[in-house]
């Protein structure tokens, strides 16, 4: 019965969406922002530094990459370094 509902519940999960990716084309310029992130927008959200620091942005799960990622004040896409 446990396995019926796992299984059950992956099929509500599973998407639908076929991309055809090109020679020479990456993989991540192919797919759609639905495709490539967790969430369907960005939400601000706080990050924490090692120093202790604290500081606010729009955030995101990148599923490709499988990192967070955030928008900086030039509105472009970026991943926090970990140094």
């Amino acid at each position: 019965m446990a396995c019926c509902l796992i299984i059950s519940a992956r099929c509500l999960f599973a998407q639908n969406d076929n991309t055809a990716v090109k020679a020479g084309e990456k993989i991540k310029d192919a797919v759609s922002q639905k495709v490539k992130f967790r969430y369907p927008e960005f939400t601000t959200g706080s990050v924490s530094f090692k120093d202790g620091t604290k500081s606010g942005a729009p955030l995101n799960l990148n599923l490709l990459s499988e990192e967070m990622q955030f928008i900086d004040a030039n509105r472009d896409t970026k991943q926090p370094l970990n140094t």
